[in-house]
C-alpha cells in the first residue's frame, strides 16, 4: 500500500511538471547603443511584433527587459533619427540580446528663404516702384468686409488717401486725376465705386499691382504723379476653383479653371452690393425710394498656342447707379476689353500685339418737373505693338508704338419736349500716335524717350537716369534728366 502511494505521487508530480512547463516565461534583455559612438540610448521603444500589447523602453542606462513565453518572436526597435531594426528570436531560454542602432537621415523638401535688398527701391534706375501681390494684401484688415488694393497702396510711402475712407490716391503732392490707372494695360477713366469709397478692382480677379511713383516707364507716356498698373489673374490651367464671399455691403463669386487642360484657362469674377435690396425691407418710405449700388464683372481667357505663342482676352464691365424716385436718376461706369498676342521670336527677341477698346459714360436724369436728361461718354479704339530685345541679363531694350482713336462726347442735354442742347464739342474725334523706347543698359543706368504727336499737340519726353554708386558707402547719388519739349502754342496740361 505504501509503495502504491509513492508511485502515485511520482506520476502526479510528473504530469504536473508537463502541464506547467509550457507556461514557463523566459527573460529577454540587453542594451541598446549607438552603432557609431557606442553610447547607450535611453527611451528607445522595444516591442514584440507578434504581441501588440507587449513592449518596453530602455532606461537611463540603455537597458531593456522583456518576459516572454517559449516561442518564436520578432523584436521591433523604432527610434527617431535611427534606422528601424527587426530581430527574430527563438525563445526557449533566457536570452541576452544587445542592439546597435545606425543613424539615418530624414529627407525633407528644400526651404528657400529669399528677400530683396533693403535699398532695392533706390539702388536701381527705376526708382519709386511699389509692387503688391494679393497674398500680401490679404494680410491687412478690411473695411466693411471688402478687400481693396487701393487701400493697401495708401499705406505706402509717398501715397496719401484723397480723403478719409476714399479709394483715391494722392501721390507725392499730386491729385487723383494726375494718376494713370490701367487694367491689363487698358486705361481706366473712373477707378472707384460708390462715390469713391471702393475701387473698381475686384480683389478676387487681381494678380498683382505695380505703382510707379517716380520716373514712369516710357510706354506710359508723361504723367504728372504716378502710374498704377493692375494685372488680372489668368486662371488655373489644370484645376477648377470656385470661391465666393458674403460681406456687409457686397457679395462676390469667382470661378476659374481650364478650358482645355494644360493649354487654356479662364476666370470669371463678379460682385454686387445689395444696400438697395436691404433698404427695400425698411419701413421708411424715403429709404425705400433711394437706390445706391454698384456691380462689376471681370473675365479673362488665356490660350497657349504653342511653345512661342500665347493669346489672351480680358474684359471688364462695371456700373454704379444712384437714384431717388421721382427726383434724380444717375448711372456711370466703365467697359473695356483687350485681345493680346504674345510671340517669342527667339531667345533674345519677343513681341506683343494688342487690340483694345475702352468706354466710359455717365447719364443723369433730373425729374422734379424739369425732365432734363444729360449724357457724356468717351470711346477709345487702340492698337499697340511692343518689342523686347535682351542681349544679356544686363542689357534690356523695349520699344514700340501705339495708336488710339478717341471719340469724345463732353455733354448732351435734352428736355422731354425734344429740345436738344449740346455742350462743348459733340462727337469730337482725336487721333493719337505714340512711339517710345526704353533701355536698361546696366543695373544702374536707364534711358527712355517718348514721342507723342497729335493733330494739335506734340510732346517729346526724353529721360536719362544713372546712379553713381561709390559717392558714399551709405547713400549713392542719383541723377535724373527729364526735359519736356512741346509746341509753344499749346496750352494743354497733360
Amino acid at each position: 500500500m505504501g509503495l502504491q502511494k509513492v508511485l502515485g505521487l511520482v506520476f502526479l508530480f510528473f504530469f504536473l511538471h508537463i502541464a506547467i512547463l509550457p507556461a514557463q516565461r523566459f527573460r529577454v534583455s540587453g542594451v541598446v547603443t549607438d552603432a557609431v559612438t557606442k553610447e547607450v540610448l535611453a527611451g528607445v521603444p522595444v516591442t514584440v511584433k507578434e504581441l501588440q500589447k507587449t513592449g518596453t523602453s530602455t532606461n537611463d542606462s540603455g537597458t531593456y527587459s522583456l518576459s516572454l513565453y517559449k516561442g518564436d518572436y520578432t523584436l521591433t526597435i523604432k527610434f527617431i533619427g535611427y534606422k528601424e531594426v527587426e530581430i527574430p528570436l527563438k525563445v526557449n531560454k533566457n536570452i541576452s540580446q544587445d542592439i546597435a542602432l545606425e543613424l539615418t537621415s530624414v529627407g525633407l523638401k528644400e526651404v528657400v528663404v529669399s528677400s530683396g535688398r533693403t535699398d532695392a527701391n533706390v539702388a536701381a534706375p527705376q526708382v519709386g516702384v511699389e509692387r503688391v501681390t494679393m497674398q500680401e494684401a490679404n494680410k491687412l484688415p478690411v473695411i466693411f468686409g471688402e478687400r481693396d488694393i487701393i487701400k493697401v497702396l495708401q499705406l505706402m510711402p509717398g501715397v496719401k488717401a484723397a480723403s478719409e475712407g476714399s479709394a483715391g490716391l494722392f501721390v507725392r503732392g499730386g491729385t487723383s486725376d494726375q494718376n494713370l490707372v490701367t487694367l491689363d494695360n487698358v486705361p481706366v477713366y473712373n477707378a472707384s465705386h460708390l462715390m469713391g469709397f471702393f475701387s473698381t478692382f475686384n480683389p478676387n480677379a487681381v494678380k498683382d499691382v505695380t505703382l510707379y511713383k517716380g520716373a514712369m516707364p516710357a510706354q506710359y507716356g508723361e504723367r504728372l504723379s504716378s502710374v498704377l498698373d493692375v494685372q488680372m489673374r489668368d486662371g488655373d490651367i489644370d484645376k477648377y476653383h470656385l470661391e465666393g464671399g458674403i460681406g456687409l455691403i457686397a457679395s462676390n463669386l469667382s470661378i476659374d479653371g481650364p478650358i482645355q487642360k494644360g493649354k487654356s484657362s479662364f476666370i470669371i469674377s463678379g460682385r454686387r452690393t445689395y444696400a438697395d435690396a436691404i433698404a427695400r425691407l425698411s419701413g421708411n418710405s424715403d429709404v425705400q425710394n433711394a437706390t445706391l449700388y454698384f456691380y462689376d464683372v471681370n473675365a479673362k481667357m488665356n490660350f497657349i498656342l504653342g511653345s512661342k505663342d500665347r493669346l489672351t482676352f480680358s474684359g471688364y464691365s462695371g456700373r454704379d447707379k444712384m437714384a431717388i424716385k421721382e427726383a434724380v436718376n444717375t448711372d456711370w461706369g466703365n467697359l473695356m476689353g483687350t485681345l493680346k498676342w504674345t510671340h517669342q521670336m527667339n531667345s533674345q527677341w519677343a513681341s506683343s500685339t494688342a487690340v483694345q477698346y475702352n468706354k466710359y459714360n455717365y447719364n443723369i436724369n433730373l425729374d422734379m418737373g424739369l425732365g432734363l436728361h444729360s449724357s457724356s461718354k468717351i470711346d477709345d479704339y487702340s492698337l499697340k505693338e511692343e518689342f523686347l530685345y535682351q542681349r544679356n541679363p544686363s542689357n534690356l531694350w523695349r520699344f514700340g508704338y501705339s495708336t488710339t482713336y478717341h471719340t469724345l462726347t463732353p455733354g448732351n442735354y435734352r428736355y422731354e419736349e425734344g429740345t436738344v442742347l449740346t455742350l462743348g464739342v459733340s462727337n469730337s474725334p482725336i487721333a493719337e500716335f505714340v512711339s517710345w523706347s526704353d533701355a536698361d543698359t546696366s543695373p544702374t543706368k536707364s534711358l527712355a524717350a517718348t514721342i507723342r504727336p497729335s493733330k494739335e499737340h506734340l510732346s517729346i519726353v526724353p529721360q536719362y537716369s544713372f546712379m553713381i554708386a561709390n559717392v558714399s558707402r551709405s547713400s549713392p547719388l542719383r541723377v535724373m534728366i527729364c526735359p519736356f519739349l512741346s509746341n509753344p502754342n499749346d496750352r494743354q496740361i497733360r
